[in-house]
Order: C-alpha cells, then structure tokens, then sequence
C-alpha cells in the first residue's frame, strides 16, 4: 500500500489518537499518548469539553477471497479506529457519535462505551468500501466547538491517503460546515487570498527549480540524491502548468467566487483561528513531482471575525445563539414512532424540494434510508422498498421540532422528534 503525500500535513496539530496500517505495519501511540488520550474523567461539566476515546472496529468478516480482500484483512489486523465521544450531556454525545459513525462507517453510533465496535450491516454496504485503514485526531475541543479530522486511506485503481475535518457545535452537537459560518464576503475574500497564496508558493518553487537545473546544467551533477536534469525540468513544467491554471481562475469573468468556496477544506485546529486548504494541483500521476502539494491559507482570529455570519460568531467566540442555528435539519432528532424510541436525520439541500433522510431505531440500530420531497414546512419521505412494505412519514416542522405520522401498509403510528 501507498502512503498518500501530504496526509500528516493535512490533519491539524494535536494529539493522534487512532493508528491507521502504513506500509504493512502498525503504527502504535507511545504509552504516555495513550493514557493521555484514554485518560477522561468521569464526567464532563455542562460547558466543558466532551470526552474521547478510542474504539476499533472488531473484524470477523470474510478475507479469502475477491479483489477487496487485502484491506478487509486490514480491518481483521485493527486498521479502523474511530473516535467516541461520552459526556454528561448524552444527547450532544450521542448527535456526535452518530454524525460520525454514520457518516464514516454506516452505521448509527455505539449505544454505550466500549474498546471495540461491530459493523453491523454487510461490508458492501458500509461506506468503508475501498478504505483499507482510518484514524483520527482530535482538534478542536472546548465549550465553543468539537473538532476532529479523520484520515483515511482510500484505495481503487490506486491507494492514497485523505483527511477531512468534522465540525460540532459543542453545545448542541450539530455538525457546520464553513459555509455556514463565513458570510458571502468572507467566502470571496478567502479565495482570493488563497490565490494569492497558491501563485506565492508556485512562483517561489520555480525560482528555486529553475535556480536548480541552471547548476545541474552548469556542474553536470544533480542537486538531490537520485534527481536528473530530466525530472528538474518535468517539475519546472508541473509548477508553471499549476500557476497557469491560477492565473486563468483570476482571469475568468463568469468566475463564482461562491462556488469556488465549496471546495476549500476548513480546519481548526485550535481557539487561535482556522486555516483553510486548497487541494494539489497535479493529479496522482504527476503526485511525485508536485513539490508544493496542498495549499493551506491560515486565518488567524483576528481577520476571522469579520468574515463570521452571525451563527459563525456564535460558535467561534460565543455569545447570543442567533435563531437560525435552531433548525432540526442536518443533525439527528429523537424521539419515537408510537412508542418505539428512534433517530432521524434530514437532509435538505438549500433550493431544492428533493430532501434524503436516514432514521434507524434504538432497539435496532440498523440505517433506514429515506427520500423525499419538502413542500415549504411539510415533508413526505419512504423508504426505497417496493409498495406493498415501503414505511412513509409525512412530518410537519413546529420550530426545531417535527411531528406528523408514520404508516406502512394499513399500520399507522404518531411521529414526534426534536433536539
């Protein structure tokens, strides 16, 4: 397996409390990390921050066989470890430990702590496909804002590793994103600042190539171990292919500076501020020659604050909650169908009636998949089977709460879930 370039770059600073296979090998914490990341106390203030450990996935599924067996063999040996947050405010823990295990794994969250945890539906249906190991590292964790970044290795017609930061509003447990916290102005500015700071580190890369192949040409010998005059000039022409495409992003009038925003990585990896990440230029191909890799801006409080939207502010220096930041979508609500307890989650993309959901049962703990569509505070959703067994809710939105009814065949039952 290959380690992708970058990935430890990638991930904010702090302490790594997963262990992901590298090259074969398991790579372990030093015992001092290792209490210090399982040491918690037994219980956590109403504003203090939320507890982690560590759990890996206990693997007892089949390997003999077939093209994915290699990285399921990674999940026999302990390749995934996920985080899990406990605190005394359980219903924060449990939105957390939901997003992630759903979003990660596929599967709702562990109803109790626990060294290990069970993938309780077929591996083909996980959304560990093709992953082949995954850790963790806690960012971010105080009163404000949970954050943590997971680094994966993913693998198809190629392996290479990624990371991507999840972010909680500590005093609820709802997962944000950045763009729900940068206003409209701030979003343009960041890209344009992270053009700047991408034609910054081109530029000065070519200086020093160009710097290189002139001695090498001069002196006959190459100025790195194991480098040519060939492959100076391969990166050369990388770097001003990168810079060229920068150059025509600023360049472009019809340019959605909105748009382009969606594709810059957050990070946060402290109280001082956040930085942002715009993935390499070159593609896996050309990896080895990138010199500059991912192009990280960092934006330190004081500049942050007047990018913050009124939720932002909220979340990252505290404050009045603004009452937008109470809406019941993109967390999971509980509560119970009849008299069955349960979890939903609602997706609702922002100009579209198409809405997905997921809902699963606590008795259970199997996904439900759901779609749907929204009709101004009214939402119908089903289940993808055939007529005769699919399950429909039709809920109506009261606030940060949604109520309505669920039926399948001539069954019919009261639904209520909230925060």
């Amino acid at each position: 397996m290959e380690q992708g370039q970058g990935a430890e770059r990638t991930a904010p600073a702090g302490l790594r409390t997963g262990a992901g296979l590298r090259h074969g090998c398991m790579r372990l914490l030093p015992p001092f990390l290792l209490m210090l990341a399982l040491a918690a106390p037994a219980q956590a203030s109403d504003d203090g921050p939320l507890e982690v450990t560590q759990r890996t996935m206990h693997w007892q599924g089949a390997t003999e066989s077939g093209s994915d067996a290699w990285y399921r063999d990674n999940w026999a040996k302990g390749s995934i470890v996920m985080p899990y947050v406990t605190s005394s405010r359980k219903d924060v823990a449990a939105r957390i430990n939901d997003e992630l295990y759903m979003g990660l794994i596929g599967i709702p969250a562990p109803s109790a702590a626990g060294a290990n945890f069970e993938l309780t539906i077929p591996a083909d249906d996980s959304a560990l496909v093709g992953t082949s190991s995954l850790e963790f590292e806690l960012a971010r964790d105080d009163e404000h804002i949970f954050s943590v970044a997971v680094t994966q290795e993913g693998c198809g017609a190629y392996c290479e590793n990624y990371t991507t930061h999840y972010h909680f509003d500590a005093t609820t447990g709802r997962p944000f994103a950045a763009a729900e916290v940068i206003t409209s102005a701030g979003k343009k500015d960041i890209v344009k600042r992270m053009d700047r700071e991408a034609l910054g580190q081109y530029r000065k890369m070519l200086k020093t190539l160009q710097a290189d192949l002139a001695l090498q040409l001069k002196t006959g010998k190459p100025s790195q171990p194991g480098g040519s005059v060939d492959d100076t000039r391969d990166r050369i022409e990388l770097n001003e292919h990168c810079l060229q495409e920068v150059l025509e992003r600023q360049q472009d009038s019809s340019r959605n500076l909105d748009e382009d925003f969606r594709y810059l990585a957050m990070a946060i990896p402290d109280d001082k501020g956040v930085s942002f990440r715009h993935e390499r230029c070159s593609n896996h191909a050309s990896r080895a020659l990138d010199d500059v890799g991912d192009v990280n801006l960092p934006v330190p409080n004081a500049q942050l604050r007047g990018m913050l939207t009124d939720y932002g502010r909220f979340l990252f220096f505290g404050g009045d909650r603004p009452r937008e930041a109470l809406d019941p979508f993109g967390v999971f609500l509980h509560g119970k169908i009849g008299q069955s307890p349960i979890a939903l989650r609602i997706a609702v993309e922002k100009g579209s009636q198409q809405v997905s959901a997921v809902y699963y049962y606590d008795k259970y703990r199997r996904p439900i998949a759901l779609t749907g569509t929204a009709d101004g505070d009214r939402f119908t959703l089903t289940t993808s089977k055939t007529d005769k067994d699919a399950e429909t809710f039709e809920l109506v939105r009261h606030g940060s709460t949604l109520a309505g009814q669920w039926h399948k065949g001539n069954a019919l039952q009261p639904v209520s879930v909230g925060p």
